[in-house]
């Protein structure tokens, strides 16, 4: 499918026919893309520099000039279930222009997308969406599609994964299937698809193989709930099935690698739960702090401050 999209002069995303509650929803973003501030210059530009600028003032400014009733209109439109769809990705990162249509409207997907990235930025997301559960799962979805882990060509497998993470499926399998036409991952190919294969065996077996060619990286994705799970795994295995509120360190860019060049040992079975890796003490913890993991990532995370993001071993 990927190579349909990505040859094709245009993809065109059909949402629904218009009503009464979508009809002018494109016609507000093409306004919007005109009112909303722009985007930082730079990705790394600090969002509490960005969010300074909304002020009552600005908010009052974008009340005035839409029409009665967009703010619902907008909710309702990113609601729809094709926002919250796996197999979407595919279609929006591959192809070289797309076209979004409601009825006979249409609005082109760079407008879309930049506005919603602007929503966020600004965090605008109470005046659009408000307490719609389904148009606010959209929005990080929406903004992750902008991420260089899927518009870089060929993008690390793993890194898809966590990126797709909150996307949906109806057959579990499909949140790894639906991402092998944008990956350059040896771990899953096209020939690996069998929907014959539980699914609890499809996450375990392309788990033991990227332990064992790529890094430990993928037991910083393993999660752990209370809820009843839908796929049986043991704990070292991600559940790509289920949403998650963290992204590991990998995906936003922190450099790490704990374990040098040292080659993986590992010993499991599919039908074993016990995972068995080699490994070095180099120390042990001398006491535990009192100050919260979200007060320190910014510090952690710097390459300029000398924390883990310009650490590695």
């Amino acid at each position: 499918m990927s190579k349909i999209y990505s040859q094709a002069r245009q993809v065109l995303i059909w949402l629904e026919e218009a009503t009464e509650y979508n009809s002018e929803a494109l016609d507000v973003f093409s306004q919007l893309e005109t009112i909303l501030p722009d985007l930082p210059a730079r990705p790394s530009d600090k969002i509490t520099d960005t969010v300074a600028l909304v002020t009552p003032e600005l908010v009052m400014h974008i009340k005035a000039c839409l029409p009665e009733g967009s703010q619902r209109q907008i909710a309702h439109l990113l609601s729809k279930p094709w926002f919250r769809r796996v197999w979407i990705i595919q279609e929006v990162v591959m192809a070289r222009t797309a076209q979004i249509f409601i009825g006979s409207r249409s609005l082109a997907w760079s407008i879309f997308i930049n506005v919603v990235e602007r929503i966020v930025l600004y965090q605008l997301e109470f005046m659009f969406v408000g307490l719609v559960r389904n148009a606010q799962t959209a929005l990080p979805n929406i903004v992750n599609l902008m991420h260089p882990g899927y518009t870089e060509a060929r993008g690390p497998f793993f890194r898809l994964l966590c990126l797709a993470r909150n996307f949906q499926s109806t057959d579990p399998r499909d949140k790894l299937h639906a991402l092998l036409g944008i990956s350059d991952s040896d771990a899953m190919s096209s020939k690996s698809v069998d929907y014959t294969i539980p699914v609890s065996n499809v996450f375990i077996q392309y788990t033991k193989r990227e332990l064992v060619s790529s890094s430990l990286a993928h037991l910083s994705a393993t999660n752990y709930t209370d809820d009843v799970a839908q796929v049986i795994l043991p704990t070292w295995v991600p559940d790509w099935s289920r949403p998650v509120d963290r992204v590991p360190f990998e995906v936003v860019g922190a450099t790490f690698n704990a374990g040098g060049t040292t080659i993986r040992r590992l010993d499991s079975s599919c039908d074993s739960k016990l995972l068995k890796i080699d490994g070095k003490k180099v120390s042990s913890i001398g006491r535990l702090g009192t100050t919260r993991i979200n007060e320190l990532e910014p510090l952690l995370l710097s390459t300029e401050e000398g924390g883990w993001g310009s650490q590695s071993a």
